[in-house]
């Protein structure tokens, strides 16, 4: 059996990772910014020279069906079902009530 991977790595605002580290782990500013970084950069390192797309949380939430199909062209996929079939699904995944913390990109400024 021959598997083609390919990666699929979400970036997401570190702010909101912090907040939402806080809240349910009660984790420092401190220890969940280093922890965020460490999982970013070792999700880059493992995956560098492979098939990969890099993707933003909250862009998802705003066009999620760029995100499909920047996933499609850039790596490849020919999906086993047609789009039509699972895009409510995502659609319903990607709504704002689903989005617990957000932070926005000046506050990382």
């Amino acid at each position: 059996m021959r598997i083609d991977v390919r990666y699929v790595l979400i970036g997401r605002n570190p702010l909101a990772v912090i907040a939402s580290l806080a809240k349910r782990d009660e984790f420092t500013v401190g220890f969940s910014s280093l922890l965020w970084l460490r999982h970013a950069l070792e999700a880059e390192h493992a995956t560098r020279g492979q098939p990969r797309i890099f993707l933003s949380y909250e862009g998802m939430f705003d066009q999620w069906r760029e995100g499909i199909d920047g996933i499609t062209s850039t790596l490849k996929i020919d999906w086993p079902l047609p789009k039509a079939e699972w895009s409510a699904a995502l659609s319903n995944h990607f709504a704002d009530k689903h989005q617990h913390h957000a932070a926005s990109r000046g506050q990382l400024e």
